[in-house]
């Protein structure tokens, strides 16, 4: 996995985020790492050494997300893969580090977050809090709604 560069970048970011605080470090510590997965399961076949068997259970795992974020259910993909939905949600929960619904959640807002550069690119973003570094880290524009009350 060391020569595939975006999963490189991410490590590199992960580690950043962990040494320097910052904020909203924890959202963006969590973005990173629903970032890497993905781009883990995309180059699972490059994965050496890996044992088959947890192999083909992260495989089939982030596939299921990536496919079908939109209605999934942890009884659907415990179905699918022929288990008990609480038998697999525990083999989830220590693979993967967090929940069914934490890998879920985090693709679900990986895909907005998508669809809102898509959509706002170049326009401006309004805002009803004062939280906007995450907007601005996006490298969006940004106009407060008390801004345009005073124009």
């Amino acid at each position: 996995m060391a020569d595939i560069l975006p999963i490189q970048n991410l490590l590199e970011n992960l580690i950043w985020t962990i040494l320097h605080e910052e904020p909203n470090r924890r959202r963006i510590r969590q973005s990173t790492m629903g970032l890497l997965m993905v781009q883990l399961a995309n180059h699972m076949d490059r994965l050496q050494g890996a044992d088959s068997a947890q192999h083909r259970f992260s495989a089939a795992v982030l596939r299921y997300v990536e496919e079908h974020y939109r209605d999934a259910s942890l009884s659907a993909l415990a179905s699918d893969m022929g288990q008990e939905a609480g038998t697999l949600s525990k083999q989830i929960t220590r693979h993967f580090g967090c929940t069914f619904k934490a890998l879920l959640q985090e693709k679900r807002l990986q895909r907005a977050a998508a669809l809102l550069r898509q959509r706002c690119a170049g326009k401006p973003v309004l805002l009803a809090t004062h939280d906007e570094s995450a907007i601005r880290a996006l490298g969006w524009p940004v106009v407060e709604l008390e801004k345009l009350g005073r124009s």
